[in-house]
């Protein structure tokens, strides 16, 4: 009989007190008090894992859809120095009743990057988004689980590209740009770290990600009237 790693997800016989893969003990808690517990059901169907990152203004979660039994990536709207969990709850609460305004804006700003990200799932080199929710006075949207790296830890561990290689990246990115320039977005966050390398490059297809930074629109109103720029790549 098996069982599912609730922090890796991978299946492993009963008999191991221990994951075999990662050493996860299930029913442990997660890395971080903050982050939801692995094994956290989210719309009766994701099962929340491990976190592959997390940012400013989200968390990002390694999970499985157990309705169509894949493995996904989860991302969770949680704006640090706004917000706070209490241990072994899922709710996000406001560290202040009077940024109540700005914390729903940012989620509907949130949800917003989402329901934008979804309209290019077909694209090869823009990574894919299934599906948003809210739950947990929070938001959420489900992705498609990347394997692979950034392009910036890539490039530590292969310090040269061949020219070749390097073209057919370069050209891939460009054609997911000039694809979200033209429904008149800026992503305005291009850099190594928001590109994906496949484990099969370069015959698989580089992923762009993030849009948390993006403009949707040349009329949006930025509410925190921000300058975004990325040192080295604006």
């Amino acid at each position: 009989m098996e069982i599912r790693c609730n922090h890796c997800l991978q299946e492993y016989d009963r008999g191991y007190n221990t994951c075999p893969y990662c050493g996860f003990v299930n029913g442990g808690e997660a890395a971080e008090l903050f982050y939801l517990k692995p094994g956290t059901i989210l719309q009766e169907r994701y099962a929340v894992g491990q976190v592959l990152g997390f940012g400013g203004f989200g968390i990002i979660y390694k999970a499985r859809d157990n309705a169509e039994k894949r493995i996904i990536a989860i991302k969770e709207y949680y704006p640090s120095g706004l917000v706070t969990r209490i241990p072994g709850k899922n709710e996000v609460k406001l560290l202040s009743d009077n940024r109540t305004e700005e914390y729903q804006e940012g989620r509907k700003r949130f949800l917003d990057e989402a329901r934008t990200m979804a309209r290019f799932k077909n694209h090869p080199n823009i990574v894919s988004v299934i599906n948003d929710f809210q739950e947990n006075d929070t938001a959420y949207y489900v992705m498609e689980y990347l394997e692979g790296m950034s392009l910036s830890e890539y490039l530590k561990e292969n310090t040269k590209l061949s020219v070749d290689s390097g073209v057919d990246l370069i050209l891939s990115i460009c054609d997911a740009v000039k694809t979200i320039h033209g429904a008149g977005i800026l992503h305005r966050d291009i850099s190594p770290d928001n590109i994906i390398i496949p484990p099969d490059f370069p015959s698989g297809a580089v992923k762009l990600i993030d849009f948390g930074a993006a403009r949707f629109s040349p009329f949006e109103k930025d509410t925190l009237n921000r300058q975004i720029m990325k040192p080295g790549y604006s």
